[in-house]
């Protein structure tokens, strides 16, 4: 009873973020790739709940899957224009449910088995905030300051963007460490930061259409898993 009264509550706080989006977005003339950053960065702090209120991946699951079927009916129906309305080609929206479920499901695996010198949090927690606040920052940023910019594919990146996406990724992932992992010495903690955030900072520059919720995360569960493997090894 316990655990639909979290679903039906977390699937309410979603519900209440798009509707603030939607609400925002209409009445004040928000450009919706200001409020589609809203949902972005709300989704990920309201994912860091599950691992607290849900036991199970299937319950990540349905909770994914329901999202990710409204957003699928919000294109056809033309609703929830304060995360559509951007005028170009992205498959973000669709595939950050897809992200989330995947990531927490990393999460239950390597909790379930302990087969991890790294706490098996952390293969929730930063690959979703390093997504769900890094990816934001980049976009804003390089917008707002356009140093050296480069084409990929269809889309524009810059420098500007990509460095503020490595500092706060960097910045996420010591502050993330030195709570679960503090075994770590200072040198170890950095370099494992570093490759989370530089591997992560490449594949956000050169993923299309918004693919970047898929690669972001599946990048820095690599990263980590890379980071444990090296651990076992020595």
């Amino acid at each position: 009873m316990d655990n639909l009264k979290n679903i039906f509550l977390l699937a309410t706080a979603f519900l209440a973020l798009f509707a603030i989006s939607e609400f925002i977005y209409r009445t004040f003339k928000i450009k919706a790739e200001y409020t589609r950053k809203l949902v972005h960065v709300g989704t990920g702090i309201l994912s860091m709940l599950f691992p607290v209120f849900l036991n199970s991946h299937w319950e990540v699951l349905f909770l994914c899957t329901s999202f990710a079927v409204i957003l699928m009916a919000s294109f056809k129906l033309k609703f929830l224009q304060s995360v559509n309305a951007i005028g170009r080609k992205s498959f973000g929206s669709l595939s950050y449910p897809i992200a989330v479920y995947f990531a927490f499901l990393t999460y239950t695996y390597v909790d379930a088995r302990g087969i991890s010198f790294l706490h098996p949090l952390l293969f929730f927690y930063l690959p979703i905030l390093i997504m769900a606040l890094c990816d934001p920052v980049a976009a804003l940023v390089g917008r707002k300051y356009p140093v050296k910019t480069f084409k990929i594919g269809n889309g524009r990146k810059s420098i500007g963007g990509s460095f503020s996406f490595l500092l706060v990724a960097i910045l996420l992932a010591a502050f993330l460490m030195s709570i679960f992992q503090k075994d770590f010495s200072d040198n170890l903690l950095f370099y494992t930061a570093l490759l989370t955030a530089g591997t992560t900072m490449i594949v956000e520059a050169i993923s299309p259409h918004g693919l970047d919720n898929i690669t972001i995360p599946a990048t820095a569960i690599g990263s980590l898993l890379l980071i444990n493997f090296y651990l076992f090894i020595h």
